[in-house]
Parts: structure tokens; C-alpha cells; sequence
């Protein structure tokens, strides 16, 4: 069972070098690493979402002592595209039959689901929509 929606923003849709690439801004207070845009999954789903699309970029603002900005391009073939469809099943699958793999990092700091790691099912309540 595949979702019937992903519900996210591109950041920008433009022509850069005469191509057409969807740009996601990101801030860090270190460079990316060259195979993060290579294996994002948001990219991918972005590819999905704009199929013109001719590539695929990470715009970063390194925050470091002397700031700058990173280009980070990549592009998705169908067999990527296909891998991560597969994924996104496998995923919706698991979550449809309640089990939901918690994978702590940074990113619980901001995540909307952190009730449900923790277990606040009041706070759940409060704050997420049930999607049928």
C-alpha cells in the first residue's frame, strides 16, 4: 500500500545553468559532505514531485568563522526513483500497522511525531491530524 500523498514544500524551482533544478536552502555550521544531496531522500521525493525537473541541488549557508555557500547538485535516474518508492511502501506499510521505528538524533529537537516517541498520547492528540 503506497501513501496516496507526501505532503512537503520545494523551497525554489529555477533555471540555474540553463537547467531546470529544484533548490532546497539549507543552513550548517559545517560543509556537506559531497553524498548527502546524492542520497536524500527529500530530493528524490522532489524529482517526484517536479519530473521536468533536470537537477537536483542543496544550496548551503555554512555558518563558519569566514561564511559561505555550497552547491550541492545531483540528479535522479528511474531506477532511483523506483528504490525509493519501494522504500516509501515499505515505510507507509510499518506505520499503518503501528509500528513506527524511532531513530533519535538532532532532528527530535524540531520533529512533529516527538510525542509519539515519548509516548505523550495527550500532547499527540493536541497537536497531529489524523490523515484517512
Amino acid at each position: 500500500m503506497l501513501p496516496s500523498f507526501l505532503i512537503g514544500v520545494i523551497d525554489l524551482v529555477a533555471e540555474r545553468s540553463g537547467r531546470k533544478t529544484v533548490v532546497d536552502f539549507k543552513t550548517s555550521g559545517s560543509s556537506y559532505d559531497g553524498f548527502e544531496a546524492e542520497l536524500s531522500d527529500q530530493l528524490t521525493a522532489y524529482k517526484l514531485a517536479e519530473p521536468d525537473a533536470e537537477e537536483l541541488a542543496f544550496c548551503v549557508l555554512v555558518k563558519t568563522k569566514e561564511p559561505k555557500i555550497e552547491w550541492h547538485t545531483t540528479r535522479r535516474n528511474g531506477d532511483q526513483l523506483s528504490e525509493y518508492l519501494a522504500k516509501v511502501g515499505y515505510v507507509a506499510r510499518d506505520i499503518g500497522s503501528s509500528k513506527f521505528y524511532k531513530r533519535p538524533g538532532m532532528w527530535c529537537s524540531w520533529c512533529d511525531f516527538r510525542p509519539v516517541c515519548l509516548g505523550d498520547r495527550k500532547k499527540a492528540a493536541e497537536t497531529l491530524i489524523h490523515v484517512p
